[in-house]
């Protein structure tokens, strides 16, 4: 359109910057009726009805049937018209109708105004999506416990250096023992039992001859 103020898509829907509005004649001059705005494809439907002992049935023709979503439930308000009734609800709604019912198990045959807003057919809200876990946070850190700082050890002083033990002085050596004579060697021809006669023994004096 003009500025990009309205268009139309390949699937005919009807897109517009301004309202969407119908200018209607009349005998005092034009009337410039406007259409109801949702975020949602709904249908509005409206009506009236009477309870009888108690309970009314709303049902709608085939044509609405064939144009209103089974999948969205579909929302309806009821007005009491008369004071004969204390209160009224609303069971079995669905894309046949709906069901009015009076407080309390009344009885009575009160009238009401209805209205009830049902989603396109076609036009139903996608499935929602699995809920994501949430991340869980992880366990937080716990700082390390101080260190306590070792007791002082005091100082041990050294063991006392004993003086060494003092030493001997060695033994004097002592005199070899004497060494003895050697055995005489006995002469031959003697017997070990025979006395040995001293070698050493002096010849007797020679007498000198007169």
């Amino acid at each position: 359109g003009i500025n990009d103020l309205w268009s139309i898509d390949t699937n005919g829907n009807f897109i517009t910057q301004g309202t969407i509005s119908t200018k209607i004649k009349t005998e005092v001059g034009d009337v410039t009726t406007y259409s109801t705005q949702s975020q949602k494809a709904e249908i509005t439907l409206s009506g009236s009805g009477q309870l009888s002992g108690g309970l009314a049935t709303i049902e709608f023709d085939q044509q609405t049937r064939h144009i209103i979503s089974a999948n969205t439930p579909m929302k309806v308000v009821v007005t009491l018209t008369s004071a004969d009734s204390p209160g009224v609800f609303v069971t079995d709604k669905g894309i046949g109708g709906f069901t009015v019912r009076e407080l309390n198990n009344g009885t009575s045959n009160a009238t009401f105004d209805w209205v009830a807003v049902a989603r396109r057919v076609g036009y139903d809200d996608p499935a929602p999506a699995a809920p994501e876990t949430p991340p869980t946070d992880p366990a937080p850190v716990t700082d390390p416990a101080p260190t306590t700082d070792p007791a002082p050890t005091p100082p041990t002083d050294p063991a006392p250096v004993t003086d060494p033990a003092p030493t001997t002085d060695p033994a004097p050596p002592t005199d070899p023992a004497p060494s003895t004579a050697p055995t005489p060697t006995a002469d031959p021809g003697t017997t070990l039992n025979e006395p040995v006669q001293n070698s050493l023994t002096p010849s007797p004096d020679v007498q000198p001859t007169p």
